[in-house]
């Protein structure tokens, strides 16, 4: 089977959700399930230990590396192996592979495309018109939830909560690859009038699946150049929903909101500053603020399509 994401094409020997399915012939990456790798007893050094640990104080993830590639232990006994190319993955796991999956489409995805040389961020992205809007920000800054209300007011989504940026011939593009968005059930009542409106992603997850094409939301089918980045503040509500930054702030933030930098090496981390600082130099930038309880959808997304409209008329003149 195959799969897109990223920009890249994904062969898998069963569907993976959260994945958009493909008829591409050829495969960039490899995905072996319910197997190990040849090197799976090689000498490791640890690249990586989180500092947030389950009951048990395991570590959430622990990274270690090998001459021939990487392991990623999560603390319920999923384990992925990446070949140092990124070109091959093996995954086990001890509760289910649903569970598993939402490991792969989210945080492995991000490293595999970092080892692939690409600039990924920590955002979701929706097009408006036809240039894409970026939305940055940590876990829980509301990524998902405003591409979800903008989706609703007819902006197609182009991915959720991990983002590759490429460049073309008229600047960034954005690469397609939604196929769900990942949904608290607090964003679910916000949006729907109702928290348990979606299924969950899985059955030991409250975390809620919106599945694009549902709902009226639907999903981008192509890559889409890229006029504005947004950076989600959840510090609370500023006097303006929306307000541009200068070229200065939005890499700071950048840095912050790169993809796996945890996982990256000096090397690694010092080439993606020129094109960070590339980005944010062409690409007009700004912060909405979030207020803690509750997201003013109506207020927040009329602002961000008249700032991300203006970009894209700045950007096509």
């Amino acid at each position: 089977m195959r799969f897109r994401a990223g920009g890249l094409t994904i062969a898998a020997p069963r569907p993976i959700p959260g994945f958009k399915s493909c008829g591409a012939a050829r495969a960039d990456i490899t995905v072996a399930t319910t197997a190990t790798p040849p090197w799976v007893n090689s000498s490791f050094h640890l690249c990586h230990r989180s500092d947030n640990t389950d009951a048990l104080g395991t570590p959430n993830l622990m990274v270690v590396r090998a001459s021939e590639g990487f392991r990623l232990a999560y603390a319920d006994d999923t384990i992925f192996w990446i070949a140092k190319d990124g070109r091959r993955i093996w995954m086990t796991w001890a509760t289910t592979f649903e569970d598993a999956c939402t490991y792969l489409t989210g945080p492995v995805l991000a490293f595999v495309l970092r080892l692939h040389g690409a600039l990924a961020l920590h955002a979701s992205a929706v097009q408006i018109g036809n240039h894409a809007l970026a939305l940055v920000g940590p876990h829980g800054a509301g990524k998902s939830t405003t591409a979800a209300a903008l989706g609703r007011r007819g902006c197609p989504v182009i991915a959720d909560d991990v983002l590759r940026l490429t460049r073309g011939r008229e600047g960034w593009l954005a690469q397609a690859d939604g196929s769900v968005l990942r949904l608290w059930p607090r964003a679910s009542q916000l949006l729907f009038g109702d928290a348990d409106r979606l299924p969950r992603m899985t059955a030991s997850w409250d975390k809620r699946a919106l599945r694009l094409g549902q709902y009226g939301i639907r999903s981008a089918s192509r890559p889409v150049t890229l006029s504005g980045l947004v950076f989600l503040d959840g510090r609370g509500a500023g006097p303006d929903p929306v307000v541009s930054v200068d070229a200065a702030a939005a890499l700071l933030r950048l840095v912050a909101n790169s993809a796996a930098t945890h996982l990256l090496d000096t090397s690694q981390r010092a080439a993606e500053f020129p094109a960070l600082g590339t980005l944010a130099r062409s690409v007009p930038s700004a912060v909405a603020f979030v207020p803690h309880d509750t997201l003013d959808t109506t207020r927040l997304c009329d602002q961000l399509i008249e700032w991300a409209s203006a970009g894209a008329r700045r950007t096509d003149t």
